[in-house]
């Protein structure tokens, strides 16, 4: 055998002439790969002016005096190349990515992917220095834990468990700001829940305490919080500077009947000795109090209140929902909408859906019809020529909802017919003594817009409707008008 079983060391030879060859070339091997520490890896040709002892892998695809070496190690010596084939567990430093890597048997690779165990070891400092102090340190911006999966081998679950030694020692997190201490959250020397704040890292304040055995929440010593919150001798206030305030209720329950509920228990009275709400009686309200130039909750700009509407007894409860909101320009608050059982709904104290659920529409004269402007509204017209009825707005005019009424005219003289105030079936009955002329007027008149004119009355004379049609007994005549003008629309005999 010529060669060493690992490295592939000659050996001198019996009676071999010139035995320093041998020996320089074994000691030059030696040199390149004992404690193998190499600049490049990703180089596929050698570098412009490589110095002597130089050491590179060869990458993929090498090409000129690399041609054919690569993943072999590259060793310069006395101004020509060596080139040394790894053998697998080949351990090596590469200097421009200060990593280590490794021959797999195949390829080389980052040693940091394949350790599994580090044991027992007594400092480790990542990114920063380890000391007796602080055995495990480290220097970062991020850190991450999570769960080994099911696929993995693991059950999906990620517990980060810490112990102590007894009840008065201390467990816990402490958050810094310039290593100096402003919260620590966990066991603080004893085996209660604790939370404890500190302006400067020398004074510190127990902000939350949760006790281990009942589960009582306290809040700086104050506010307590178990099965039922109890406040007593102040009211309940939460302020936030610069974000908006929520308070919200969650509930879970194992049935179909699952709700969160807030819940306003009131009487008069006192806590020994209660007594049943009277009529009218304030019984629960949400208030809108803002910033009046001097504080917040001078005075209320909104209100939503129950009030008693009786006085209440085991047998009588009946109750009444009301919302009170202040006017542009005023600073008392006025009621805009209650809800009472024998009113029903109300707005500005007028029912306008009653406890049979019937609407109840605000009523005008015509006289008094307010602007047709938006569309869409809806009212009571208590004075329509042909009796009462209900008139919607389509913007610019108001319509009747159906066919305007009937009325009968027995008049032998000239008269007007008017939008809404005259019905829509006009039957003239009279007798003419003379040719009589029916004008049709533009007031409240609107595209669509008709009459209709039956003459059934006597004489020789004609009823003219409007100078579009003159009208003999027994002959009728419609008219409609097109948002300028009336025109005839059809005409024929009874």
């Amino acid at each position: 055998m010529d060669t060493t079983d690992n490295l592939d060391l000659p050996y001198i030879m019996p009676s071999q002439a010139q035995k320093h060859v041998t020996h320089n070339e074994a000691i030059g091997m030696l040199d390149a790969l004992v404690q193998l520490g190499v600049a490049d890896r990703d180089l596929a040709a050698p570098p412009g002016a490589p110095a002597n002892g130089a050491r590179y892998i060869v990458a993929a695809a090498a090409t000129g005096d690399w041609s054919g070496q690569s993943g072999k190690i590259a060793h310069r010596f006395d101004g020509a190349w060596s080139f040394y084939a790894p053998k697998p567990g080949f351990l090596s430093h590469v200097a421009d990515e200060d990593i280590f890597v490794f021959w797999t048997g195949a390829a080389w690779a980052p040693l940091d992917g394949v350790l599994s165990a580090l044991q027992n070891i007594a400092l480790l400092g990542i990114g920063t220095t380890a000391d007796g102090t602080n055995p495990f340190s480290a220097k970062l911006n991020k850190a991450l834990w999570t769960a080994k999966t099911v696929s993995e081998g693991g059950d999906g679950d990620l517990r980060y468990t810490l112990n102590k030694e007894t009840a008065a020692n201390v467990l816990s997190l402490l958050l810094q700001t310039g290593f100096s201490g402003r919260a620590e959250l966990g066991l603080i020397g004893d085996d209660n829940l604790a939370l404890k704040v500190s302006p400067d890292g020398s004074g510190w304040t127990t902000a939350l305490t949760v006790d281990k055995t009942t589960g009582q929440f306290t809040i700086n010593n104050a506010f307590n919080l178990n099965a039922a919150l109890n406040i007593a001798g102040a009211a309940l206030t939460i302020s936030r500077d610069g974000a908006p305030s929520l308070v919200r209720l969650i509930s879970y329950r194992d049935t179909n009947a699952t709700h969160a509920t807030f819940a306003a228990d009131v009487a008069r009275g006192s806590l020994a000795a209660p007594a049943y709400i009277t009529n009218t009686g304030l019984m629960a309200e949400f208030i809108v109090r803002p910033w009046d130039g001097t504080a917040v909750g001078n005075a209320a700009s909104g209100r939503l209140a129950f009030r008693a509407s009786e006085n209440h007894s085991a047998s009588a409860r009946g109750t009444r929902w009301t919302i009170e909101l202040t006017p542009n320009g005023g600073t008392a608050t006025a009621e805009v909408g209650s809800l009472d059982h024998a009113t029903g709904l109300s707005l500005f104290t007028i029912p306008v859906i009653d406890a049979n659920r019937h609407f109840r529409l605000r009523s005008y004269t015509i006289a008094t019809l307010p602007s047709a402007s938006p569309a869409g509204q809806m009212i009571h017209c208590s004075d329509l020529g042909g009796g009462g009825g209900q008139v919607n707005s389509d913007g610019s005019a108001w319509r009747r909802v159906s066919r305007g009424g009937q009325q009968a005219v027995a008049s032998d003289a000239d008269f007007t017919l008017t939008v809404l105030t005259s019905a829509e079936e006009q039957r003239h009955t009279g007798t003419l003594t003379a040719n009589r002329a029916v004008t049709l007027s533009a007031t409240n008149a609107y595209a669509g817009a008709r009459f209709r004119l039956t003459r059934t009355g006597g004489g020789a004379f004609t009823l003219s409707l409007g100078g579009l049609k003159s009208l003999a007994t027994n002959t009728w005549a419609e008219a409609v008008y097109d948002g300028s003008a009336w025109y005839l629309a059809a005409y024929g005999a009874l």
